[in-house]
């Protein structure tokens, strides 16, 4: 099991779907040809085995979904992924009006969907939260997957955030306060928006802010 942590989005707060399922075979086409389109030249198509590719671009399907439902379904991705992350920076210190923005209004998260993490490696449900009577919240982080660092390898001189992040974790096994910062602060500058790899970085990193935060609460009752 991962080392228990104390930290969180909620400490940095407090320092500073798809659409809807159809069994239509046309719609579900339509669906695949939008995430291909959504995703067309992206490295971690290629540098991830296929069925870990596939689901990942499912995941990030539904992350895609939520900020167009969020933000504006005609609006392009690059645009509503600069519009999340200023909405997120410009609550930062609000708590509570942070909570509106997606996804930390709950309306995806990885806990919702268990079924599709648990096939992909890079991620792990053994970091978890202590509470004072001795049980462990877990909540899902990222794992050491080879694969999947070495996809980040490549990514990182793309970005200063993502190199960040590859070094932070192979050393300290966290998300560091300082990156999570970094990430709300100066993402928009250090992330290309129009790059589905930076878009799939991003969206990652904010459903697993967003089960360490509700883990936290969790403990805290």
């Amino acid at each position: 099991m991962n080392s228990i942590r104390i930290g969180s989005y909620s400490g940095l707060l407090g320092c500073c779907l798809l659409l809807l399922t159809c069994c239509e075979a046309g719609v579900d086409k339509e669906r695949d040809k939008i995430s291909m389109s959504d995703n067309k030249g992206a490295l971690f198509l290629d540098k991830l085995p296929p069925e870990v590719a596939a689901n990942t671009t499912m995941l990030k399907t539904k992350f895609d979904a939520g900020l167009r439902d969020y933000g504006g379904a005609t609006r392009e991705l690059p645009y509503l992924y600069e519009r999340n992350i200023a909405l997120l920076r410009s609550h930062l210190l609000e708590e509570e009006t942070f909570r509106f923005v997606f996804p930390f209004n709950g309306k995806l998260s990885l806990k919702s969907e268990a079924g599709l993490v648990g096939k992909l490696p890079y991620m792990t449900q053994k970091c978890g939260y202590q509470d004072q009577g001795g049980n462990v919240i877990n909540y899902y982080c990222p794992a050491l997957d080879e694969a999947f660092f070495e996809y980040l390898d490549e990514l990182a001189p793309s970005s200063e955030l993502i190199g960040q992040f590859v070094a932070e974790y192979r050393e300290f096994k966290t998300i560091t306060p300082d990156l999570r910062y970094n990430m709300l602060m100066s993402g928009s500058e250090k992330l290309d928006f129009s790059s589905p790899d930076h878009q799939l970085f991003y969206a990652l990193f904010q459903l697993w802010a967003y089960d360490d935060m509700k883990a936290l609460e969790a403990v805290k009752g």
